[in-house]
């Protein structure tokens, strides 16, 4: 969209005549809508922060009893309050990309959906120790990465 807008050459374009920021996007996109949670890679993690929608948050809101989930999507930003993100959690539309097991033989890291409402999200849970995929239906998505 920014090289149909601004034409394929306005500001950073690569060798490949497409912009930074369109690159950026593709490679969002690709690891988002094409690759399984499984298959991340830390890269494609970074890749996601540095490109996508993401949010850094104290790890200390995970150790000991975690934090809520419906607390870390307004911290996220995927909600407004957690008013709306409980009401999202019932709505069946929220999913968590973590090193959370929800049956036994399931490959981790898994992207599951969150059916329940007082779900606590721990240390134990993040990806590579430090990554947390929560996404929102199918287009709203944030990298939380704890520092």
């Amino acid at each position: 969209v920014t090289d149909l807008v601004h034409g394929p050459n306005s500001g950073n374009a690569t060798a490949n005549g497409v912009s930074a920021s369109t690159q950026g996007a593709l490679i969002v996109a690709e690891i988002i809508y094409q690759k399984n949670l499984k298959d991340f890679t830390e890269a494609d993690f970074e890749n996601l922060a540095k490109y996508g929608h993401s949010k850094e948050i104290d790890r200390s809101v995970f150790d000991g009893e975690g934090i809520h989930i419906a607390q870390l999507l307004v911290r996220a930003g995927l909600s407004q309050s957690v008013g709306q993100a409980r009401k999202d959690l019932h709505d069946g539309g929220i999913r968590v990309g973590s090193m959370y097991r929800a049956l036994p033989d399931q490959a981790l890291p898994a992207l599951n959906r969150v059916i329940n409402f007082v779900f606590p999200v721990k240390a134990d849970q993040l990806i590579y120790s430090r990554y947390l995929l929560l996404r929102k239906g199918k287009k709203h998505y944030v990298v939380v990465i704890t520092k």
